[in-house]
Protein backbone atom coordinates (compact mmCIF):
# COMPACT_ATOMS: atom_id res chain seq x y z
CA UNK A 1 0.00 0.00 0.00
CA UNK A 2 1.30 3.22 -0.84
CA UNK A 3 1.56 6.13 1.90
CA UNK A 4 0.90 9.02 -0.82
CA UNK A 5 -2.67 7.56 -0.96
CA UNK A 6 -3.77 7.02 2.12
CA UNK A 7 -5.79 9.76 4.36
CA UNK A 8 -3.44 10.98 7.10
CA UNK A 9 -5.44 11.17 10.42
CA UNK A 10 -3.98 12.76 13.49
CA UNK A 11 -3.39 10.38 15.96
CA UNK A 12 -3.86 12.48 19.00
CA UNK A 13 -7.13 14.72 18.03
CA UNK A 14 -8.41 12.26 14.99
CA UNK A 15 -8.84 15.32 12.49
CA UNK A 16 -8.07 14.98 8.79
CA UNK A 17 -4.77 16.50 8.08
CA UNK A 18 -4.03 18.22 4.93
CA UNK A 19 -0.61 17.55 3.36
CA UNK A 20 -0.15 17.19 -0.41
CA UNK A 21 -0.01 13.69 -1.19
CA UNK A 22 -2.81 11.94 1.19
CA UNK A 23 -6.44 12.28 1.18
CA UNK A 24 -7.60 9.40 -0.91
CA UNK A 25 -9.15 7.09 1.59
CA UNK A 26 -10.02 4.09 -0.30
CA UNK A 27 -6.23 3.60 0.02
CA UNK A 28 -6.33 3.51 3.48
CA UNK A 29 -5.93 5.63 6.98
CA UNK A 30 -1.88 6.06 8.21
CA UNK A 31 -1.80 8.05 11.45
CA UNK A 32 0.37 11.15 12.47
CA UNK A 33 -0.15 14.19 14.35
CA UNK A 34 -1.52 17.43 13.42
CA UNK A 35 0.05 20.97 13.55
CA UNK A 36 -1.58 21.45 16.55
CA UNK A 37 -1.11 18.45 18.57
CA UNK A 38 2.18 18.52 17.36
CA UNK A 39 3.28 22.05 18.83
CA UNK A 40 0.90 21.12 22.16
CA UNK A 41 3.44 18.20 22.80
CA UNK A 42 6.59 19.90 22.15
CA UNK A 43 5.65 22.35 24.62
CA UNK A 44 4.87 20.49 26.87
CA UNK A 45 7.52 19.70 29.61
CA UNK A 46 8.22 15.80 29.82
CA UNK A 47 10.59 14.40 32.37
CA UNK A 48 11.39 11.24 29.94
CA UNK A 49 13.74 12.25 27.37
CA UNK A 50 11.68 11.47 23.50
CA UNK A 51 14.29 8.61 22.35
CA UNK A 52 13.07 6.91 25.85
CA UNK A 53 9.58 7.39 25.90
CA UNK A 54 9.73 5.99 22.22
CA UNK A 55 10.91 3.21 23.57
CA UNK A 56 8.50 2.17 26.01
CA UNK A 57 5.20 2.35 22.91
CA UNK A 58 4.92 -1.50 21.64
CA UNK A 59 3.96 -0.46 18.32
CA UNK A 60 7.15 0.77 15.18
CA UNK A 61 7.25 4.44 15.65
CA UNK A 62 8.98 6.52 13.18
CA UNK A 63 9.03 10.45 13.27
CA UNK A 64 9.07 12.04 9.70
CA UNK A 65 9.27 15.60 9.34
CA UNK A 66 7.73 17.92 6.59
CA UNK A 67 10.24 17.58 4.35
CA UNK A 68 10.41 13.42 4.93
CA UNK A 69 13.27 13.59 6.68
CA UNK A 70 13.40 11.03 9.56
CA UNK A 71 14.03 12.68 12.61
CA UNK A 72 14.46 9.36 14.75
CA UNK A 73 12.29 6.40 15.52
CA UNK A 74 11.98 4.17 18.82
CA UNK A 75 13.60 0.51 19.44
CA UNK A 76 11.23 -1.63 17.83
CA UNK A 77 11.21 0.28 13.99
CA UNK A 78 15.01 -0.14 14.20
CA UNK A 79 14.89 -3.64 15.18
CA UNK A 80 12.22 -4.34 11.90
CA UNK A 81 14.34 -2.26 9.74
CA UNK A 82 17.78 -3.45 10.92
CA UNK A 83 19.55 -0.47 11.36
CA UNK A 84 20.80 1.81 14.24
CA UNK A 85 19.19 5.34 14.79
CA UNK A 86 22.85 6.70 13.73
CA UNK A 87 21.87 5.40 9.72
CA UNK A 88 17.96 6.40 9.61
CA UNK A 89 18.41 9.67 10.98
CA UNK A 90 18.55 13.15 8.87
CA UNK A 91 17.87 10.27 6.12
CA UNK A 92 14.53 10.68 3.72
CA UNK A 93 12.15 8.25 4.65
CA UNK A 94 12.71 6.32 1.48
CA UNK A 95 16.59 5.85 2.08
CA UNK A 96 15.24 4.56 5.74
CA UNK A 97 12.82 1.66 4.28
CA UNK A 98 15.40 1.52 1.37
Amino acid sequence: MCFERMKLVCAWCGITVERPGFGRAEAGTSHGMCPACSQAVASQERGTPLQQHLDTIPIRVLLIDDSDVAVTMNARALDCLGKTLDETETQFSGKVFD
